[in-house]
Order: structure tokens, then C-alpha cells, then sequence
């Protein structure tokens, strides 16, 4: 629930972005966007170091659900020991959940990369209309940020990512189906959002439970090797599909085998 409230943020500038860019673009160009996107990004390192802190005891509180009672600092020598990293890959399920993070990744980055660009070349609206394809998928994200993770606390984990996965499939079929017919691609790609935006929280939720606490940043960090390599797969088969059939419907019907696969990989998980 944390990491969902956490990603209405992320979602929010999302939307807004694709209302302003298209506008800023219009007016000022698109060397304008980028310094606009890296002055926002500089942004970030003064607030995160007045107001992120690495455990709540740095604060003197307890975390959230315990109180806020002030408590004493916790001695360094009492912190948990780290697990060998070595270790940590002789799991299965580090694996497993891995190799479901490159492909539901893959299948994440192959619609938002090429979902704007479907709308203004394939199919021929004007940019700051097909623009409102990012647009909708972001603020649809927002109750999807809200409720899945929410759920997961009752559901599982497990059973969460893969009703996400299995979402983001389907909807991934359907902005195929929909074709130029405009109404039906803004309803599919904001059912589409509504899965997409849980999809981050929700892995990060899986390397809390799934692995021993202490391990969640290591966990994660290997995890991002997967994430990296998705990203760097996704615009070139992605582009190679869409140069080569002429259509944009291949790459996300790759993405939609991508996010198959993703759900796949994650049904042998234990806990």
C-alpha cells in the first residue's frame, strides 16, 4: 500500500508530462524539453538529501504501523548481518523473478516507447493528440497504483504480480485490436495503465517478502541487470519489427509474448 501511495507521484508527473511536452515542443522546441526534464532531474538531488532518510530510527521514530514513539538510535553493531552475495544466487527464485522482470520490462517499454509514435505515424493524428496516449496511461495508473498494491496485502504477492502480468497482456492485445478506432485505443491503453503503473511497486514489495529483508537493496540492484537489458532490447526489436512489417502491430504483439513469458516465470515461486 506504502509503495503504491509512493507511486501516485510517478504517475502524476507522467500524465503531466504528456500534456506539457507537446505544448513546450509547439513553442520552444524539443531542446527545451530535455533541459525542462534535466533541470527536474537535478531537482532531485537537494530534496532527497533533506528529506529521504535510510531508516526511520534516523529520525529517532519507528516505522509506521509501531508507533511513533521515539526510540534509541540502533547501535551499528546490533544491525543484521549481510547475506553473501554468493549465496543469494544460489536461489531459485532470485532467478526466476529476474528473468520475469526482463520480459514484463520488455513488454512495459515496447508500448511506451512506440505508443505515440503508433498514434502520429501509423495512424496518422496530429502529436499532441496521439501525446494523450502517455497521457492516459499515465493517470490511469493512478487508481491501478492505488488498489493493486493494496490488494496484494490480502492477496499475496505472487498472486498480485500475476494478475498484473496477465492484465498488462491482454491490454497490450487489445490496443491491437483497437486499431485507428480512437475511442477503444484510449480504453485499452488505460486499462493497460492501471496495470502498468503497479508493476514497479509490486516487484519491489516481492524482494521484501520473498528474500530476507536485509538482502531487499542487493536483491534489487540484480534484479535491475534483468530491468537493463530489457530496455536495451525493447526500441531495437521493437524499431527492427516496426521497419521491417511496416506496422507497429508486431513490436507490441512481442510485448504481449514478452508479458506471457513475464507470468510464466513467476508461477514456480515460493515463498
Amino acid at each position: 500500500m506504502a509503495l503504491g501511495i509512493l507511486s501516485l507521484g510517478y504517475a502524476i508527473g507522467y500524465g503531466i508530462m504528456g500534456i506539457v511536452l507537446p505544448l513546450l515542443v509547439a513553442h520552444s522546441g524539443w531542446r527545451a524539453c530535455w533541459f525542462l526534464l534535466a533541470a527536474l532531474a537535478l531537482l532531485l538531488v537537494p530534496l532527497n538529501g533533506m528529506f529521504i532518510r535510510s531508516r526511520p530510527q534516523d529520525l529517532h521514530l519507528k516505522p509506521w504501523g509501531k508507533g511513533s514513539e521515539t526510540v534509541p538510535q540502533t547501535p551499528a553493531e546490533q544491525l543484521p548481518s549481510k547475506i553473501p552475495f554468493r549465496a543469494l544466487l544460489r536461489w531459485p527464485s532470485l532467478w526466476l523473478t529476474g528473468i520475469s522482470y526482463f520480459f514484463i520490462g520488455f513488454a512495459a517499454y515496447v508500448v511506451n516507447l512506440f505508443i505515440v509514435t503508433y498514434g502520429n505515424l501509423e495512424l496518422e493524428v496530429p502529436f499532441a493528440q496521439a501525446a494523450q496516449l502517455a497521457t492516459a496511461i499515465a493517470f490511469s495508473g493512478i487508481p491501478g497504483a492505488l488498489l493493486l498494491p493494496f490488494l496484494s496485502d490480502f492477496i499475496g504477492r505472487k498472486r498480485c504480480l500475476v494478475l498484473i502480468n496477465s492484465g498488462m497482456t491482454v491490454s497490450i492485445l487489445l490496443i491491437i485490436w483497437a486499431g485507428s478506432t480512437w475511442p477503444a485505443l484510449m480504453a485499452a491503453v488505460s486499462v493497460y495503465g492501471v496495470f502498468y503503473a503497479s508493476v514497479w511497486p509490486m516487484y519491489a514489495a516481492a524482494a521484501a517478502d520473498f528474500f530476507p529483508r536485509d538482502a531487499t537493496g542487493t536483491v534489487l540492484g540484480f534484479w535491475t541487470i534483468f530491468y537493463g537489458f530489457s530496455l536495451t532490447l525493447a526500441p531495437v526489436l521493437g524499431g527492427y519489427l516496426a521497419d521491417v512489417t511496416g506496422t507497429f502491430d508486431y513490436s507490441f504483439l512481442a510485448g504481449a509474448i514478452s508479458g506471457c513469458l513475464a507470468t510464466l516465470f513467476l508461477l514456480p515461486l515460493k515463498k
